[in-house]
């Protein structure tokens, strides 16, 4: 009846054993309100278990199909005769149905161009077969039809149905090879073989049976869509059973497949080793969909390793996206928990594919490995995550707590823009980790993070924030990067291997004089300056320093040993950088890590004068990221310095005996004061000299009462003059406070001190005050005197004048005149005697105080005292040295010419005040005035006058000090230069 149209109503077929219940072949079929129960369930098998029918419409409707065993299709089996077959199943029960082979329900034996098939609101139950325990479609396509199959595909809808307990080696639902899914509002309550109860008997002895249990859909170049639906309570079988999952729990689509699911709840489910979704080659996109609670059973059978052909085989996760594209838009993965060793990715793990995640949240999700929500290794077309929430997951043992990043080619890039990555955990990379095999090509990254926040993760070893190997991903300004937390020092927010080697100068020796500078090839030189060749270079302390500049420490190195990282450092010559060779004569050139690198006993030898180069790497780190591992160092051999002689040493480690040279200071006891030069490298260290005590080198102590001219000379001169004011010592300045100059005898006037007498020094007193005192003196000693010679005067006119005037006779007259006479002669001798003593008594003070001039050994207390009688040009200008001097400052004017100037210009001015104020005084009496003008300017003369002799002695006078002469004049010292000619004064060059 291929023509005709069968109609089956309201029938019920019970305990039919060996055949069919029905065979029907028409044009078209339709089943209504029937009931099919009890097919040879406990027999054989054989094709078709109630039904085997030949038709291109069939229309099932409120029909129950229970307990049946057959080899293909236990409910029926359907073989359509052309394309364009339509099948429909509308209100039916599928329940208890066991295929040994394919389609436990319904089995399309060959489906053809374009065929469909509607199922609406049927159920269906404890469901069993090796392939499409539900519903078995498979579509041989010929060669012409590949290019357009999506348009011949047969065609599966499934609007408003449920499911339990429906299994198989593969697809349990639905096995489709070559069709079209559909699924609408469709509830899977419960899929779980632990949950089969012993009513079920059949079935678990069925199970038992099988090779494997595998997914719930299985598609292999087929279109699945799945909208509004429901997974509950899925679950891969435990060890009570014979046999184990080697599938996914949920779904498998394969080879070019596409799958789309929207608006779906999954909840409470489990899954093993091979995951609960898997892709391989496929497409994948998930929208408005939540998928909650998937848990990996701890309690599972021995895993055995998937038939997935992944380079990580080994590596699962919840959702598995292998080599395939993924379009996700406001999804929810919330506690999916994947506890096994092997497990990556605790939501979602994603292998050599690519696509977006857009609005999308990862919550709470935790797994061993790496990727507390996402790992992703490797790419095959750029990655995606936009305006998307990572938070709270975490990868117990493994790196990257939101998103782990794998990937050994630099073809494609992950990009992460507008979103949120916080508060997740991980042991490095506490936000993200990127492993990078391959440096991207030039101007290019391999990850970018823009406009996102990444905040409040935290790691157990390094890299809060970021943890990353290779080149680092760009982020740019508008990323914020902060508050993310480690449980070392160091990578709070940003690590991968150390950044960078760096002087810890803090650490370092004092007094290190060094500078830096980089090479265009991005190395990093130190410049040592002034080390002496043949000794220790100072103590150095590199460090490794992460992102922050935070130091790192030894905890680093148990993450170094686990990556195989050679942390030691190396120290080499490098001759090539300016040919120059030189000998490290070092016994240690490695140094092992230990929170820091001490470079300590290095010694180079070489040509002083010149500069040589040593290499610092870790060859561990440098080989496989960068030269930020290396340093160069520069050494400044400096020349060989006074009180250093040249000591040869001859390097035979080479091919040829070369020769260089170490500057050998000279030892306690002797001293150089010679320059030594490459020309003359005989120089050798002295004996140390009397009145002094040799420490090494240039040094000379010289005793207390000894003075030196420099510390360029070992001449040691005794200060007899003034010992005291010679301290001795090391340096140039051996003299006591306040004194300055050879032998110490001068005043040091920058300081304001001046002299107060020869050789003795004070602060500088008031000019003013220091004149008055001297003009005081000398006023008193010209007007005592002078008041005695005009009353002998006066008293010798009165006599004469009375004695013109008398009226006694001429012989008293005469006799007055002789006795007035006598009186007047007894006056004269008496003034003379007066004027004689009070010369004879300056004279002798002005003579000894001339002496001194000749450096005649007379006491310093006599010569003071008798100084500031005898010279009173000299103690004023002692009073004027310190405004000298700021004259001097001012004007440039050697203070010589003017002390010269003031020295002489002194008794003319007090002359002309004496002048002026007799004039004056004695205006009015003739008598006086003369006398007192004469007086006052002989005792003038007399007073100044041995000042201004011993002024002119001085400035002739030369004594030698030492090995040169000098000559003394105002305190003042000026160096001699004898020629052949003539003896040549400078007296624009001061010795101090």
């Amino acid at each position: 009846m291929q023509e005709g149209q069968i109609i089956l109503s309201d029938n019920d077929f019970t305990n039919i054993n060996i055949q069919p219940a029905v065979y029907i072949q028409a044009k078209q079929i339709k089943l209504n309100s029937s009931s099919f129960k009890g097919n040879n369930y406990n027999q054989n098998s054989f094709q078709g278990g109630f039904l085997q029918i030949f038709t291109n419409y069939l229309a099932v409707i409120e029909t129950n199909f229970i307990n049946s065993l057959a080899e293909n299709g236990a409910a029926m089996s359907i073989n359509p005769n052309t394309k364009n077959a339509n099948f429909t199943f509308i209100n039916c029960l599928f329940q208890n149905l066991i295929a040994l082979k394919n389609g436990a329900a319904v089995y399309i034996r060959q489906a053809l161009n374009q065929t469909q098939m509607n199922f609406n609101n049927c159920t269906f139950n404890n469901i069993l077969s090796q392939y499409g325990g539900c519903v078995y479609v498979a579509y041989p396509m010929n060669s012409l039809e590949i290019q357009y199959f999506y348009l011949v595909y047969p065609q599966i809808t499934f609007q408003g149905c449920t499911s339990s307990h429906v299994y198989a080696q593969q697809g349990g639902y639905i096995f489709s090879q070559n069709a079209n899914i559909n699924l609408y509002n469709h509830t899977s309550l419960t899929n779980n073989p632990n949950n089969l109860s012993s009513i079920n008997y059949i079935i678990l002895q069925s199970l038992n049976q099988l090779s494997f249990l595998g997914e719930y859909i299985y598609l292999s170049q087929s279109y699945f869509t799945a909208e509004k639906i429901n997974i509950y309570d899925h679950s891969a079988i435990q060890g009570r059973y014979y046999i184990t999952q080697l599938n996914p729990v949920f779904l498998n689509a394969v080879t070019n497949s596409n799958v789309t699911i929207k608006k779906t709840e999954i909840n409470s489910c489990q899954f093993l080793q091979s995951g609960f979704i898997q892709l391989i080659q496929s497409s994948l996109e998930i929208s408005e969909s939540n998928i909650k609670n998937l848990m990996f059973q701890q309690n599972g059978q021995r895993l055995m390793q998937t038939n997935i052909n992944l380079q990580i085989s080994t590596k699962f996760s919840a959702i598995i996206i292998s080599q395939s594209q993924i379009n996700l838009q406001k999804l929810l993965i919330y506690n999916t928990t994947c506890t096994h060793e092997s497990c990556i990715g605790g939501a979602m793990l994603l292998e050599n594919s690519g696509g977006s995640i857009s609005s999308c949240n990862f919550i709470q999700n935790f797994c061993y490995g790496n990727g507390g929500a996402l790992s992703i290794l490797g790419l095959n077309q750029n990655l995606t995550i936009y305006n998307s929430v990572i938070m709270n997951n975490r990868a117990q043992k493994g790196n990257g707590g939101g998103i782990s990043f794998i990937y050994d080619q630099n073809l494609f890039q992950l990009a992460i823009l507008n979103s949120s990555i916080s508060q997740n955990f991980a042991e490095l990379g506490g936000g993200l980790h990127f492993e990078f095999q391959k440096l991207p090509l030039r101007n290019q990254y391999l990850a970018y993070l823009n406009n996102s926040i990444l905040i409040q993760n935290q790691v157990s070893q390094f890299g809060g924030g970021i943890y990353y190997i290779g080149k680092k991903p760009y982020v740019n300004l508008q990323t914020e990067v902060s508050q993310n937390t480690a449980e070392s020092p160091f990578g709070k927010d940003y690590f991968s291997q150390p950044k960078e080697l760096s002087l810890n100068l803090q650490l370092s020796q004092h007094m290190f004089n060094y500078s830096f500078y980089w090479l265009n090839t991005g190395e990093k030189v130190y410049k040592i300056k002034n080390q002496v060749s043949g000794q220790k270079l100072p103590n150095i302390i590199f460090q490794m320093i992460d992102e922050s500049g935070s130091i790192i420490n030894n905890q680093y190195l148990q993450l170094a040993q686990a990556q195989q990282l050679d942390l030691q450092l190396n120290v080499n010559k490098a001759e090539n950088m300016n040919n120059i060779s030189f000998a490290l004569v070092s016994s240690q050139k490695s140094f092992q890590f230990n929170n820091l690198y001490n470079l300590s006993n290095l010694i180079v030898i070489g040509q002083p004068g010149t500069s040589v180069f040593l290499n610092l790497t870790i060859n561990g780190i440098q080989q496989k990221i960068n030269n930020a591992y290396k340093i160069i160092l520069q050494i400044q051999l400096r020349p060989c310095q006074r009180g250093e002689v040249y000591g040869k040493f001859i390097d035979q480690t080479q091919n040829q005996s070369k020769t260089y040279y170490e500057c050998q200071k000279c030892k306690e006891g002797t001293y150089s004061l010679a320059y030594p030069s490459l020309k003359n490298t005989e120089i050798q260290c002295q004996k140390c000299i009397d009145f002094a005590e040799c420490e090494g080198g240039d040094i000379l102590n010289i005793s207390e009462g000894f003075w030196r001219m420099n510390d360029q000379t070992d001449e040691v001169i005794e200060c007899v003059n003034a010992p005291q004011n010679c301290l001795g010592g090391k340096g140039n300045n051996t003299c006591s406070k306040s004194h300055i100059g050879p032998l110490c005898e001068n005043c040091d006037l920058k300081n304001n001190y001046s002299n107060i007498s020869d050789y003795d020094c004070d602060y500088c007193g008031s000019p003013f005050i220091n004149s008055l005192k001297i003009l005081s003196l000398m006023t008193f000693y010209v007007t005592t005197n002078l008041k005695k010679k005009l009353q002998k005067q006066i008293f010798l006119y009165k006599k004469i004048l009375f004695a013109k005037i008398s009226a006694d006779s001429v012989l008293n007259k005469l006799v007055q005149g002789i006795s007035v006479n006598n009186n007047v002669q007894k006056s004269n001798k008496q003034l003379m005697d007066t004027s004689v003593l009070l010369k004879q008594v300056l004279n002798y003070f002005q003579i000894i105080v001339v002496l001194t001039t000749f450096q005649l050994k007379i006491p310093n207390m006599f010569v003071v005292s008798v100084d500031i009688i005898a010279n009173p040009t000299t103690q004023i200008l002692y009073s004027f040295q310190c405004f000298f001097y700021q004259l001097y400052l001012k004007t440039g004017l050697n203070m010589i010419y003017l002390q010269l100037i003031a020295s002489v210009a002194l008794p003319i001015i007090l002359i002309i005040i004496f002048l002026v104020s007799g004039g004056i005084i004695y205006r009015k009496d003739p008598y006086r005035r003369p006398i007192y003008l004469y007086t006052s300017f002989l005792y003038c003369f007399i007073y100044f006058q041995p000042s201004i002799f011993n002024r002119s002695i001085s400035l002739v006078t030369c004594r030698q000090i030492g090995k040169i002469y000098q000559i003394r004049d105002f305190n003042k010292f000026f160096k001699i230069i004898k020629t052949k000619r003539k003896n040549k004064l400078h007296f624009v060059q001061q010795l101090k």
